[in-house]
This record gives structure tokens, C-alpha cells and sequence, in this order.
């Protein structure tokens, strides 16, 4: 089971929110985020997430709210999307580092806000190319899925040095409203299976539920779910382009169902799930303020005991993500009134039912900065002093050159 706790903003403005682990000229303030990752891990969470494309309002428009720290530079009131900014990649390459120091697979939302004129504040909705709508497949994008996957292998190869296995997740689209963008989505699919990633690490983001047309998740008429047109249309075109697997054939990808507000109405219906293939996120990022421990520890309590009473083969809860939504400071204080507990409650439920502590609780009492530089060996370090103090003789002859073509210069002139 994944138990994620994700600061959904963590790159966002700084002027304007106190949990941003950006610095005023755009570059990731490490020491801050190792600071949540650590209290996150050692609370029990074992992942992490980061949304690329999520702003601070609905209104952004002008210089004076640029976000330097976005995939794009912000130029003249837009986003071009010819210019590449690097420093979103350079610290989108430092949060997955830090993530995995402290034992959190790192998720990366590839597309967010994926529909539509309904988020106008998207960089491909705010740019020079005037582009409208949905995300398309074309040089953009994909000069975009490629630099993001070049960006997660460099952080791969830096990791594989620190004696570190990188674990990544990837999120094809949060939000996809939009039926236009499942081509998108597909061509990025294609694009992530081709560099070496498996379809268990991809998750395909879903609509807002647990209503959806006005109807719940689940028909509790003989437990059968619900199938909404547009949504089984959208899995069969992605089946077809290999994230899901044939019919009859065993589900390994990471599809997710997601639920953003939890209460006990979608408990229950959570528990009659359990039995089901369908797989669950469950997210309080519906919530406001975010529930804090004691909150999540009563929700999840009868859930985690009725996968208790399943039989392994018949229960599916492992596969599932419970996510805590955090927006708020390290100290525990927010705009938002947010609770930064609250991944302790996940912990503790599902402690007191399995008998069992998830992996990562209790092991990180400090944060796990930059590895430091290894010693040299004796040798070379020998080596070093010499090559030091022959450069140091070196300095003092030309000196002591310099010196004596001062004093006949003097000589000359007296």
C-alpha cells in the first residue's frame, strides 16, 4: 500500500504561499523540502508527489506574478514555450533526489490541469503560440515529456552513486476532463515505457469522484460499479495503446480511481470495493482544512478492518494509495489551517489493525542532507600537497623575478 504525502505546491509562489520550498530567484531551497520529506517518511509515508503545473490562483496574469520556477520561461505577460527554463528542471532533479534519500518513491504528475480552458492559468493555456484548449501532441510537448524523462534519469545515475535505487512513479494526467487529451496521454505513455520505466510505476489520473454524472462510485445493487461512457472510452483507447492489459488478462498497471474527499458515506463504499479490481486513491485534497491524525485514524479504522477480514486472495487493499494533501509551513502553521499530522493517523490505523508499522515509521529522526565528499586515499592526497607546494615554489621564483626587475628599475632611475 502506498501511503503518499504530498506538499501540493511545494514550487509554488513564495511571496504568496509559506509552505513553498522556492527560493525568491526560482531555485529549490533543499534544506526546507529534506525538511518535510524527512517528517514525512518518518511518519510512515513511503511516497511522495509533485504536481508541475499547479498555481497559486486563478488569475495569474502579468510580469509581476512571474513563476521563474515553471518548465517555461514567463515572457512579456505569457509562457513561451520555445524557452525551455532550466531551473525547473534542476530542481525537479534535486526534490526526487532528496525524496529517495529518505526512502519516498517519487510521483510526477506529467500533465496537470489537463482540460481544457477550464484551468486558464496552464502554461499551454498562457503563451506566445496561442495555443487553446488542451494539451496537444506536438513539438512542444514533446520537447517537454522529453526533458522531464532526461532530467529523472540524471537523478537516477547521481542516486545509483550514492549507493541509492531512484523508485519513480508517474502520473499521465491529473485531471483529465478533456477527452482531446487522451492522445496526449497515450504518446507520453509510449514515450515513458520506451525509457525503460514498466507500466507498474504509471498511473493513469482520473476524474473527481466519488460522483460522478450524479451517480456514486459504486452501485451497491449487487456491487457492481458504475461505467461511465466517457471514462470506459478513454481506458479502452489507452488499453489499446498498451497501459492496461486485454480483457481476461492480469491488471499490473497502477490505475487508479481517485477520491478527494473522504467521509463515511465513500467508506462504505470503499469497503465494498475491497473485492474489486478497480484500484483506489484516496486523497484528502477535497478537504478544507486537511484532517488531522485522530481524523484520518478514525476514517480508515473500519476500512483496514474489513481488508482484514478478506482473505488475501480476495482483498486488494495493498494495491491501493491513501494520500494526506499538506499546504501548509514545517512548523505546522498554514494559510490554509492545515494539519501536518496527518499522515501520523494513516500510520497508526494501520498499525492497530495489521499488527504492522509501514517501513519507513520511526527511521528518520534526522534529515539526510548531500552526501559528503569522500576521502581521498593517502596517496593521492600526498600527491596533492606536493603538486601544492611546487606551484607555491613556483609563485615565490616569479616573485622573487618580479622583485629584482623592480629594484633595477629603481636603480636605473636614481
Amino acid at each position: 500500500m502506498l501511503i503518499q504525502a504530498s506538499i501540493l505546491g511545494a514550487a509554488a509562489d513564495p511571496k504568496q504561499w509559506k509552505f513553498s520550498c522556492i527560493k525568491e530567484d526560482g531555485s529549490l531551497d533543499e534544506e526546507k523540502y529534506a525538511a518535510f520529506m524527512r517528517f514525512f517518511a518518518h511518519n510512515g509515508a513511503n511516497c511522495t508527489r509533485e504536481l508541475p503545473f499547479l498555481t497559486t490562483d486563478r488569475n495569474y496574469l502579468g510580469d509581476t506574478k512571474q513563476r521563474n520556477f515553471l518548465p517555461f520561461k514567463f515572457k512579456g505577460g505569457r509562457y513561451d514555450l520555445k524557452l525551455v527554463n532550466p531551473v525547473f528542471f534542476q530542481n525537479l532533479k534535486a526534490m526526487i533526489k532528496i525524496a529517495n534519500r529518505h526512502n519516498l518513491a517519487f510521483q510526477y504528475s506529467m500533465f496537470d490541469r489537463s482540460h481544457s480552458l477550464r484551468m486558464p492559468d496552464s502554461p499551454w493555456n498562457l503563451n506566445h503560440q496561442d495555443k487553446r484548449g488542451y494539451y496537444t501532441w506536438d513539438q512542444y510537448t514533446n520537447e517537454y515529456v522529453n526533458r522531464i524523462l532526461l532530467t529523472i534519469h540524471e537523478a537516477e545515475s547521481e542516486l545509483i552513486q550514492e549507493g541509492i535505487i531512484c523508485k519513480m512513479l508517474f502520473e499521465l494526467e491529473n485531471e483529465p476532463f478533456d477527452n482531446g487529451f487522451t492522445a496526449t496521454a497515450i504518446e507520453t505513455l509510449k514515450r515513458i515505457l520506451s525509457s525503460d520505466f514498466k507500466k507498474e510505476q504509471i498511473e493513469d489520473g482520473v476524474f473527481y469522484l466519488p460522483m460522478l454524472a450524479g451517480k456514486p462510485i459504486i452501485e451497491k445493487i449487487n456491487y457492481q460499479l458504475i461505467k461511465n461512457p466517457l471514462f470506459e472510452a478513454l481506458k479502452r483507447a489507452k488499453r489499446k495503446a498498451g497501459l492496461y492489459p486485454g480483457e481476461g488478462e492480469k491488471d499490473k498497471s497502477r490505475y487508479f480511481t481517485t477520491i478527494h474527499q473522504v467521509d463515511n458515506l465513500i467508506i462504505n463504499e470503499l469497503i465494498i470495493a475491497l473485492k474489486h479490481t478497480r484500484r483506489f486513491s484516496i486523497s484528502c485534497d477535497g478537504e478544507k482544512p486537511k484532517p488531522y491524525a485522530s481524523q484520518w485514524f478514525d476514517r480508515l479504522l473500519p476500512l483496514f478492518q474489513a481488508a482484514k477480514g478478506l482473505s488475501r486472495r480476495e482483498q486488494l487493499l495493498e494495491t491501493w494509495k491513501i494520500e494526506h494533501v499538506y499546504r501548509g509551513a514545517i512548523d505546522g502553521e498554514s494559510q490554509l489551517g492545515d494539519a501536518i499530522d496527518g499522515i501520523l493517523g494513516i500510520s497508526q490505523a494501520y498499525h492497530h489493525v495489521f499488527n504492522r508499522l509501514p517501513e519507513n515509521f520511526g527511521k528518520f529522526p534526522e534529515v539526510i542532507g548531500k552526501p559528503l565528499p569522500e576521502p581521498l586515499p593517502i596517496l593521492q592526497q600526498i600527491k596533492l600537497l606536493k603538486d601544492r607546494v611546487q606551484l607555491v615554489k613556483q609563485q615565490v621564483e616569479e616573485n622573487r623575478i618580479i622583485i629584482n626587475q623592480v629594484k633595477e628599475i629603481i636603480r636605473g632611475k636614481e
